[in-house]
């Protein structure tokens, strides 16, 4: 599978999309200001939290949350949710393999199917984008500059801003023991290696005993 082909998701995962738009609570970033005012804002725990589980899915080598370089600081310019804290880029460790889109199908089609409960906002992943604005289609095509083949880009809802970083681990412990219902144990794709028979569930449970350590 090449790298750059636009991930189709499954028919649940579509359906689930559509559902949650305007559901999640949507927030752009925040305007600069003024000139010359600080453009990245600190990482909010919640939102560390979740990177760091992201960190224990199969094919993921690491999870990216400030932007590097840092863009102009120019008043009326909006910030980027990565400047905003609140976006989380999941590097995949072999992109553009049929391994690595497929580690990344799985892991972007759980995120929008449970993304009321782990407060998704938005994702972008291999030339597709969905976002819980009721603005706009909750699908659309992506072709933008970067085609987002070597990570899942995941904006979070403003309303994690209000969780703590114990309370956004209980609501992923609670969404692997329980996701969505209808979710398929191959739902966005198989992962590749033991998990490919072990199926997604698998994945997941490997995943959350990892990071409770």
């Amino acid at each position: 599978m090449s790298g750059s082909a636009r991930w189709e998701p499954d028919a649940f995962t579509v359906a689930r999309g559509n559902a949650l738009q305007g559901v999640v609570p949507y927030a752009p970033g925040t305007e600069i200001a003024v000139d010359g005012e600080a453009t990245q804002k600190s990482i909010p725990a919640p939102v560390a939290a979740f990177a760091q589980w992201i960190t224990t899915w199969p094919g993921i080598r690491s999870a990216g949350t400030r932007r590097s370089p840092a863009k102009p600081s120019t008043a009326g310019r909006r910030r980027d949710l990565h400047e905003e804290g609140r976006a989380v880029d999941a590097m995949i460790a072999d992109p553009n393999t049929a391994a690595g889109n497929a580690a990344g199908d799985a892991l972007s089609a759980f995120l929008v199917q449970n993304a009321d409960r782990l407060g998704v906002q938005g994702l972008i992943w291999r030339r597709r984008e969905w976002y819980a604005s009721r603005s706009g289609a909750a699908w659309e095509a992506y072709d933008g500059g970067d085609p987002h083949v070597s990570h899942p880009h995941i904006e979070l809802s403003p309303a994690v801003l209000g969780w703590s970083a114990d309370e956004m681990r209980r609501r992923i412990a609670d969404v692997v023991a329980q996701p969505a219902a209808g979710s398929s144990p191959t739902a966005g794709g198989n992962l590749a290696g033991a998990f490919v028979v072990a199926g997604i569930g698998a994945a997941l449970a490997y995943a959350i005993t990892r990071w409770r350590r």
